[in-house]
């Protein structure tokens, strides 16, 4: 079967209580992605299907204290359980010994080593890899997994092409930096068009945004349930843009977006989904640590 993932990663994304500090239970009664769901998700979800998988997974991995970015991200972009490997959970940009694991483990190798072609979807500036340069920013660990993988990054051009997504989905974020060539706004089901179209020259499709994570540490719920309104859409128009052979995955490093009563991460499961083909490969998933041997697996099949 010639399956092809789009994979959408949504840093912080947690699945909680039904709480009035959790966004998706702060929506006026509206099913976070009703096309899908009948009710709205928690961390008492659980849905296996052939065509849907919908749960908590977890992201702590067996080591004490809260899930972190740098370890959690590595986990879920090589199959390795980084926190384990180094000691702890750790916090934002990777250090060296992560950088390591990512050189040798990244999903994008990995895929490339199956026959299949890989695209991480988020578009870049020049300007970003001179702040990087010059030590004024750290990589992530998306981007040290396209430098691993010797991938191409998409950029501007490809962005106004309709070949790459900005990270905040609808490029509104692009304003503020003046950047050029200049980059038309989109709606959230336009960048849905532009992720599937990224699916019918490629076999595995990344796209991340980090909006969930931002709103989370802002404990600001007028944001999130906006950036709820904006995810739905987006996902939804992927889903619909998308041929048969083509799966949806969305999943997170760790939890945050769920509660915004703390500013802080969480040690709820993280959210994740499946919706298409590929879907009974990924029943009885457990852990973060799960996420990319089950995508190699789709693939190869």
């Amino acid at each position: 079967m010639d399956h092809r993932l789009i994979f959408v990663f949504l840093d912080g994304f947690g699945l909680g209580e039904n709480s009035p500090r959790n966004p998706l239970f702060a929506r006026q009664g509206r099913v976070f992605l009703s096309p899908l769901l009948k009710e709205v998700p928690s961390n008492h979800t659980v849905i296996e299907t052939d065509t849907l998988v919908m749960k908590g997974i977890d992201a702590i991995c067996g080591v004490p204290g809260l899930p972190q970015s740098a370890t959690g991200q590595t986990t879920l972009f090589t199959g390795v359980n980084s926190a384990k490997e180094i000691g702890f959970h750790s916090a934002a940009f990777p250090g060296e010994e992560l950088v390591a694991i990512i050189k040798k483990e990244n999903i994008y190798s990995k895929a490339a080593a199956l026959g299949k072609k890989p695209v991480f979807a988020n578009a870049y500036s020049p300007q970003y890899f001179e702040y990087v340069r010059k030590k004024k920013r750290r990589m992530s660990v998306t981007t040290h997994c396209v430098l691993a993988a010797g991938l191409p990054f998409l950029m501007l051009e490809d962005l106004a092409a309709g070949n790459a997504v900005f990270y905040d989905i609808t490029r509104s974020a692009l304003a503020k930096y003046n950047l050029k060539p200049s980059v038309p706004v989109v709606t959230a089901a336009e960048a849905g068009v532009h992720t599937a179209g990224l699916s019918r020259s490629h076999d595995l499709v990344v796209f991340e945004s980090f909006l969930t994570d931002q709103a989370g540490h802002a404990k600001d719920m007028t944001a999130a349930i906006a950036i709820a309104d904006l995810l739905e859409e987006y996902l939804v128009s992927v889903l619909k843009s998308v041929d048969g052979n083509t799966s949806l995955l969305v999943t997170s490093d760790h939890g945050n977006f769920e509660d915004l009563s703390t500013a802080n991460h969480t040690s709820n499961p993280a959210f994740f989904l499946v919706a298409g083909k590929a879907a009974r490969v990924f029943h009885g998933i457990q852990s973060i640590t799960e996420v990319t041997p089950r995508i190699l697996a789709a693939l190869a099949e």
